[in-house]
């Protein structure tokens, strides 16, 4: 007969090991909020330090409200509550005609990721691509299929009218429109697009860019390809600040250092180091005879 082990069984060093899988903030509170001894062993710094830099990974130098603690844990769950963007008032269902329902969900990992998604492009708006200026990002909606009777991973899916109506209004895009002004006959087909999606990731909402998904809300945390979509000054701080990072993460001692210290240094460094690029740019451009590398810098 089979011996039963109880988790509680296991050695505090066995129990962190299994922490070390959770790459997640939100999981390993949660695991940690079980008992007294697995918060005492979720609590560790190099537990939180990971996770820190996992999420924060390209984004330093976009944080601007973090917290003065020096444990990781707080530093991180203190950013979470920062950029956790709460929900805009759209509908909370939809109805088609074919009798399926969406009901709208929310979680906090949910807005979280939306509020990360905002802090980034939100910054220029000429720095990135048309349709994630900030007047369009209005609302991203997590929503629950029931009696689902759509197939969206067809090739060339014919949309009824009905569900073009239904999924228009889901998410506002004809009264938020301004164009719609001028054009009050403009087909609402226009505001729906078929994406192919992955059928392990359900983020998988939007179009691939050339690394990737172009929105990182939509990309895996440990991929890190947010970063591949800047470019111009913004994309040198975040370049700068990821070859920073592989510095700090070299370090023997790199849990011991106190977290709230080393982001104010990295995003300290990158805006010191561009303030540093455009002063002297005149003088680098000068120095370049070939036109077409001239136009690059």
């Amino acid at each position: 007969m089979a011996s039963k082990c109880h988790l509680l069984d296991l050695p505090d060093l066995v129990l962190h090991n299994i922490c070390e899988f959770i790459t997640c903030p939100f999981d390993l509170v949660h695991f940690g909020n079980t008992c007294s001894r697995l918060r005492e062993v979720s609590l560790s710094q190099k537990l939180w330090w990971t996770v820190a830099f996992q999420w924060c990974k390209g984004l330093w130098t976009f944080i601007k409200h973090s917290s003065d603690s020096e444990d990781p844990r707080e530093w991180m769950l203190y950013v979470i509550k920062q950029y956790t963007r709460l929900p805009n008032e759209t509908k909370s269902e939809c109805f088609f005609s074919n009798g399926e329902k969406w009901e709208r969900s929310e979680s906090r990992k949910f807005r979280f990721l939306f509020g990360l998604l905002h802090l980034i492009y939100k910054k220029e708006q000429n720095e990135y691509p048309a349709i994630f200026f900030q007047e369009w990002l209005y609302d991203i909606g997590l929503y629950q299929r029931i009696g689902p009777r759509i197939d969206y991973t067809v090739d060339n899916l014919q949309f009824h009218h009905d569900d073009i109506l239904q999924l228009s209004n889901l998410g506002e895009a004809i009264d938020r429109d301004l164009y719609r002004i001028d054009h009050p006959h403009k087909d609402p087909a226009c505001y729906i697009k078929q994406v192919a999606t992955a059928d392990a990731n359900w983020l998988s909402l939007f179009p691939s860019g050339v690394h990737g998904s172009m929105c990182p809300f939509l990309m895996d945390l440990h991929l890190n390809c947010t970063t591949c979509e800047k470019y111009g000054f913004q994309g040198l701080a975040v370049c700068l600040s990821l070859v920073i990072e592989k510095h700090v993460e070299a370090q023997s001692n790199i849990f011991k250092l106190p977290i709230n210290k080393v982001s104010n240094f990295i995003s300290t460094f990158c805006r010191h180091f561009v303030i540093e690029v455009v002063r002297n740019l005149p003088k680098i451009r000068s120095s370049v005879e070939t036109q077409p590398i001239k136009s690059a810098v």
